[in-house]
């Protein structure tokens, strides 16, 4: 039966979970994605199809970017996680490239 089985956590067992919970409360404002390129990661909730990944100079992340439509330039969406990506690894890509552009 699962009355049988719920256990309430020690209190030192409540503050092991604290972390745990923390990561998955921070988790719900994101969603998995994968790149054009293979790679998986996780981007903000708004993000979308055609948005683009970026490492901003000076960032400690990779960032999502929309192109904005009626003016050059994108706005920022959010940080992400991008597996392979988070340890400069990107910027060694073949296909990398450096660009300036205009956020708005």
């Amino acid at each position: 039966r699962i009355k049988d089985m719920i256990m309430a956590p020690s209190p030192g067992e409540k503050m092991e979970l604290i972390p745990y919970f923390q990561s998955l409360a921070m988790l719900q404002a994101y969603k998995l994605c994968v790149t054009g390129g293979g790679y998986v990661g996780l981007v903000p909730l708004s993000a979308r199809d055609g948005d683009h990944l970026a490492v901003l100079n000076g960032g400690n992340v990779p960032f999502v970017l929309r192109p904005r439509k009626k003016m050059d330039g994108f706005r920022v969406v959010g940080g992400c996680y991008v597996h392979g990506w988070m340890n400069g690894e990107v910027l060694g890509f073949e296909d990398w490239k450096e660009a300036e552009i205009v956020l708005h």
